[in-house]
């Protein structure tokens, strides 16, 4: 099932159903082999020599270990040694087998990498520099691929060139190993920088009792001047200066420092602080052990370094920044609660809040008269429990532990035990103050039902034999008493008894324990007292053959040990049902002898006989005479033989009596065996003494063909073999006709079932013939039918006529000008996607392999065509001629949907569509063949479709006095404004038709004439196709 450790469990059952089984925990483990090697991946210079070494963990035997070290060499050695003379990056690759054929492999990619010896080589600009100034160091090492620089003050670089800024002052030797593909070259340059001072460092000191003042201490590395700016406008050039700032708040202090024409600065954020503490409590009244909440109010986190709370009973806790603390009180009292504060400078304020906390509560306690007792006992609770003296207890509530609690509001406290075990008992009182406290006793209560429980490894036993019991009761203490079902009885723990009779007997123990508590077992017929009964059978008893193999069954009753003594000489057997041989003839006298449980003893007895195997013969007559001829023959044997198997010498055997006739066809000289079979599988041969001489001629002839269709010659050859000259050879076909040549050859002319003989005679007088069946089977006639015309992608139907009557099963071959071929009468209709002329092929096979083939000529039609453009863009209101251009011989259209069209069964309709529609066309020819296509009809709507006059005069003449939008395949107006130049709007109108002049603009403002001006126009409308289409341009009115 999978890799694993696996639990083998064997379980034995003898005749009397007893059983016992063994475990054998994780016995078989199967575990995938895990390889590790050690020294890898490894790098060095060449010649470089690896000698790796393999960590195999399996469950069995390694048998073989491969590696391939990735140059082309290889080892079986399972700890090698291999150099490498290239340089190069390998991959190391291990094999194992291990002895129940597991394999497994592991490949470490780039495991080896060697190269030829670089020169390590570098340098350095300046040499000679201030701290913290960049140094560039650049390597001119070759050849090299990696690079590890140490700078001297614990700091490197894998870089090629690395730049680096010194922290620190003095001389610094510079280390640079330059590898090549793994192989090392390490160059040292001592005191080979030099760092120059000064390096500016200083620390601060508040003053606690000052908060604002601060004294500074220089901390600098090699210094001449000192200059401090302390972030208040106020400057220093003192080496430990003391300053006083003017406020709280944050400051940066700035010191630079130099020694000659180096200098150096550092800053460092001094923030002066004063922290006023508060703090509130969640409740100042609370119960003992509930938690109370501190919270700390008015402490800046950002400028706190610690809180330290004293809760006023000897117990301090410390909290980080100023986050609130959870503290709750054991014992009942007054508390004083103080609050210490450390700010971030180090300095201490603090709060204290007398009497601040009061805590109330009672004390949980209580005993039990009596703790133990048997299932449905009754305990009674006595509380023991304390007030803190202010406050009456008002409630109990308790958990009994087996599952049941029960609240009481005053004694007494009374609970009964139905189950048993050890139960831990739960007390929470609760006072007045609605204080509570839970007080717990485990393992407090013990309540038993005592488990009577026995065994008995005796069950079966005889008579008089020592039964054992063994007692497995719970508990193993207390008292005990035994019945064992036939009037005796016991006290002890585990007794033993004698039965003294056969029979069942039902066995009870009585068991009463230390709580007085009593139960009772009873296992009815649990002991069986028999007598053993010994008997067997065997698979043979009497034999010619020796040795002779007797398989003993043992089928004995209630019995455990057998011994079985196969007679003088012979030796003895403990198997259940042993196997013996008898090597010598002779009587044997068997006996088993078996034991039951408890020792008692039975015996069987039987005899076994091996015979002798002198006097076996076999006569038999004649001896000699023509083939074929008839031989009588018979065995002499002892009764215990029950079958004979017959060898005859020409090759033909046969199982029967002791008395046989065989028929010998053959010429030659033939010696008769007998084998007698004598169970279970005994063979003793017994060879004739006297030769059988036969004469005469073995009769056979081949044939050219002995199937043959409609008809036709077979050529007959002659293969007779002879024990004297053949002097004549006699043929008779079958049909009437015969022939008296050796190889004849014969025309068959009808169908039918031919009998042929060959009958040849001997010069000794012996006659001897031999037939053969010649078939001669009439071929199946067919034809196809189904039409002959079709168009491209169409299916045509063909199916195969049988014309005569063949009685046998037709077998059908169909070859369609398509590519498919098919099996049966009636094959599926065919579709050609190609014009032309074509051949269908239709081959028909009897039972006896005779066919026919008809073949029929079909047309296929190509499809017509149109030529017909994918789109055709049209404005809306507008109409335009679909362009179908078809092939020859169309005479038939149908155009859909049938909307918007001049005609629908015409080649080339008038559109005019409101909307973007596609049409269909399906179009067929005189020869009946159909096609179809689409074209997609696109209508829209733009400039085409709408006029917008520039100009207008109302000035009543009738002509031109109105602003209106025109135009066609327009559905409606959805706005029109109209605005004057100062943006203000002199006309509206919303949804009207178009080309509708009472709705546009009459030049009137206010009910009063326009003045003469150029006006802007906003117009949105929507066309016949749904489009919404805004625009807007100028209109000169003019009057």
């Amino acid at each position: 099932q999978g890799y694993g450790n696996y639990t083998v469990t064997l379980t034995i059952m003898n005749g009397n159903q007893c059983a016992d089984t063994v475990v054998m925990k994780n016995y078989i483990r199967l575990g995938k082999p895990e390889l590790l090697v050690r020294n890898l991946p490894a790098n060095g210079c060449v010649p470089y020599t690896l000698t790796p070494q393999a960590v195999i963990t399996t469950t069995d035997p390694v048998i073989s270990v491969l590696w391939d070290f990735g140059d082309g060499t290889t080892s079986t050695l399972q700890q090698p040694s291999h150099t490498y003379d290239v340089q190069g990056t390998y991959t190391v690759k291990l094999f194992i087998t291990t002895a129940s054929g597991c394999t497994d492999s592991l490949v470490i990619d780039s495991a080896v990498r060697v190269g030829t010896k670089p020169r390590a080589d570098f340098s350095a600009d300046p040499l000679v520099s201030c701290a913290f100034q960049p140094i560039q160091f650049t390597d001119l090492s070759a050849p090299a691929d990696q690079w590890l620089w140490s700078f001297g003050d614990g700091q490197g670089s894998a870089m090629q060139n690395p730049s680096h800024a010194y922290g620190s002052t003095g001389m610094f030797n510079v280390r640079l190993i330059a590898t090549n593909n793994g192989c090392p070259d390490t160059m040292i340059r001592n005191n080979y920088i030099r760092i120059l001072p000064p390096i500016a460092r200083f620390k601060p000191q508040p003053d606690c009792n000052d908060r604002l003042h601060f004294t500074f201490t220089d901390q600098s590395v090699g210094p001449l001047t000192w200059f401090w700016e302390f972030g208040d406008g106020t400057t220093s050039t003192q080496q430990h200066p003391s300053h006083q700032f003017p406020a709280l708040g944050t400051y940066v202090v700035r010191l630079t420092v130099t020694n000659g024409s180096c200098s150096h600065t550092t800053t460092q954020t001094v923030r002066p602080t004063q922290l006023r503490p508060e703090f509130s409590p969640s409740t100042t009244t609370t119960c003992h052990d509930s938690p109370v909440v501190f919270t700390p109010v008015g402490v800046p986190a950002a400028l706190t370094s610690s809180l330290t709370w004293d809760f006023g009973n000897g117990v301090r806790l410390s909290a980080a920044g100023s986050t609130p603390i959870t503290y709750r009180y054991p014992a009942v009292g007054n508390y004083n609660v103080k609050l210490i504060t450390t700010d971030i400078n180090g300095c201490r304020d603090s709060i204290i809040k007398t009497t601040l906390i009061r805590v109330n509560g009672p004390k949980a306690a209580f005993t039990a008269a009596n703790r133990s007792g048997c299932t449905g006992t009754s305990i009674v609770f006595s509380d023991q429990s304390t007030t803190d003296g202010q406050h009456e207890i008002v409630s109990w509530r308790w958990d009994f532990g087996d599952g049941s609690s029960q609240t009481f509001s005053s004694p007494p406290f009374l609970h009964t035990y139905y189950n048993t075990g050890t139960f831990t008992v739960k007390l929470t009182v609760t006072d007045a103050s609605g204080c509570s406290h839970t007080a717990t006793q485990s393992a407090y209560v013990l309540i038993t039902d005592p488990q009577p429980r026995f065994s008995s490894v005796d069950t079966v036993s005889c008579p008089g034999a020592l039964v054992r019991f063994v007692n497995t009761s719970t508990p193993a203490t207390g008292s005990f008493t035994w019945d064992f079902g036939d009037g005796n009885s016991s006290t002890a723990f585990s007794p033993t008894h004698r039965y003294a009779d056969t029979g069942l007997y039902t066995v009870k123990l009585f068991i009463t324990d230390n709580a007085r508590c009593m139960d009772s077992v009873v296992k009815t017929n649990y002991i069986r007292v028999v007598r053993p009964a010994a008997s067997f059978v065997v698979t043979d008893s009497a034999s010619i053959c020796s040795p002779l193999e007797v398989q003993f069954t043992n089928t004995s009753s209630h019995f455990r040990s057998v011994l079985w003594n196969f007679g003088p000489g012979e030796g003895v057997s403990t198997l259940q049902n042993p196997i013996h041989f008898y090597s010598r003839p002779g009587l044997y006298r068997v006996k088993l002898t078996v034991t039951s449980a408890g020792g008692c003893i039975d015996s069987a007895f039987t005899n076994i006989t091996v015979f002798e195997q002198s006097g076996l013969k076999i006569n038999y007559t004649p001896l000699q005479g023509c083939n074929p001829l008839l031989v009588n023959l018979a065995a002499t044997a002892p009764a215990s033989v029950q079958s004979f198997f017959w060898d005859f010498g020409d090759g033909y055997t046969a199982t029967g009596p002791d008395s046989i006739s065989h028929l010998y066809s053959s010429f030659g000289n033939f010696l008769p065996t007998v084998i007698l079979l004598d169970p279970p599988g005994c063979a003793v041969a017994v060879a004739g003494i006297d030769t059988i001489r036969i004469r005469g001629a073995n009769v056979k002839f081949g044939v050219s063909d002995s199937l043959i269709c409609d008809g036709g010659p077979v050529i007959f050859t002659d293969s007779t073999t002879s024990s004297d000259p053949i002097i004549s050879f006699s043929w008779n076909f079958g049909d009437g006709t015969t022939s008296s040549l050796q190889h004849p050859v014969h025309e068959f002319s009808k169908a039918g079932l031919y009998r042929v003989t060959l009958t040849v005679h001997t010069q000794s007088g012996c006659t001897n013939s031999w037939a053969d069946t010649i078939r001669v089977v009439a071929s199946p006639r067919i034809s196809i039918s189904g039409n002959t015309r079709v168009c491209v992608g169409e299916s045509l139907r063909h199916s195969g006529v049988i014309l005569g009557s063949d009685p046998s099963l037709l077998s059908w071959q169909w070859v369609f000008p398509n590519g498919n071929m098919f099996n049966q009468q009636y094959p599926p209709d065919q579709i050609y996607r190609t014009p032309g002329e074509k051949i269908v092929m239709a081959i028909a096979r009897n039972a006896s392999g005779c066919t026919d083939t008809a073949r029929l000529v079909i047309q296929v039609m190509p499809l017509p065509e149109v030529d017909l453009p994918p789109q055709l863009v049209i404005l809306s209101g507008a109409s335009d001629t679909l362009p179908a251009s078809y092939s020859n011989g169309v005479n038939s259209w149908s155009w859909t949907p049938p909307y918007n069209l001049s005609c629908f069964h015409c080649p080339q309709p008038i559109a005019n569509p409101r909307t973007t529609v596609t049409y269909h066309v399906a179009f067929s020819d005189i020869n009946g063949c159909r096609n179809r296509d689409s074209i997609q009809v696109i209508v829209r709507c733009g400039d085409g479709n709408f006029f917008m006059p520039n100009t207008f005069s109302p000035n009543g003449d009738g002509k031109n006095d109105r602003f209106y939008p025109r135009g066609r395949g327009i559905h409606s107006i959805r706005a029109l404004r109209i605005f004057n130049r100062w943006g203000e709007t002199v006309f509206e109108r919303m949804n009207f038709s178009p080309n509708d002049a009472a709705s546009g603009w009459d030049g009137t403002y206010k009910g009063k004439k326009a003045q003469a001006d150029v006006y802007v126009y906003q117009m949105e409308f929507f066309c016949e196709n749904g489009d919404l289409v805004k625009l807007s341009g100028n209109i000169a009115l003019i009057l």
